[in-house]
């Protein structure tokens, strides 16, 4: 069984080992699971949300602060640059969280008349993955990115924060 990151700080609030998890999607990305039977995770910045890996205002404002005694200005427009570039790294798989399937999911993650749902609860998702990679797995916490700040001691944090209007995807 791979290592399931969930206890690193960013990773908080761990769904309960039957916690119910959905899969949303259209026949033919189910026959491909199939098929190669492996989940497929998709580019950050592939996802179709440009605010996907984003940081708060709050956030760019105190690193802005923080970090402009000490670097250049092209030095900060650097490290902003590598922060987006992460994107094209970062893979994810989102999960929806629910002890009921939702009509909302199924409209916008499944085609009309041709979508399949997926259901499992936590621990035999966990116990699904075959590799020796780590797993992280997190609950996205949605925020108002106008006023809150997110944690920055981590990179995959701003893949665990999202905006309040996406609140309704329950994402694991």
């Amino acid at each position: 069984m791979p290592d399931l990151n969930t206890n690193a700080r960013q990773f908080h609030d761990p769904p309960p080992a039957d916690a119910i998890l959905w899969r949303y999607m259209d026949f033919t990305k189910f026959v491909s699971l199939l098929e190669r039977r492996a989940l497929f995770f998709a580019r950050a910045d592939k996802l179709g949300d440009p605010f996907e890996g984003a940081i708060p205002i709050s956030n760019i404002e105190a690193r802005y602060t923080n970090l402009k005694p000490r670097l250049s200005d092209k030095e900060i427009l650097i490290h902003e640059h590598l922060r987006v570039e992460l994107r094209r790294f970062t893979l994810i798989s989102c999960w929806y969280e629910s002890s009921h399937e939702s009509e909302a999911m199924w409209k916008i993650y499944a085609s009309a008349n041709s979508g399949i749902a997926i259901k499992t609860n936590f621990t035999s998702f966990g116990e699904s993955f075959i590799t020796d990679e780590k797993i992280h797995i997190g609950k996205v916490q949605y925020i108002d990115y106008d006023s809150e700040k997110i944690p920055e001691d981590d990179l995959l944090s701003p893949y665990l924060h999202k905006r309040k209007s996406f609140e309704h995807e329950r994402e694991l």
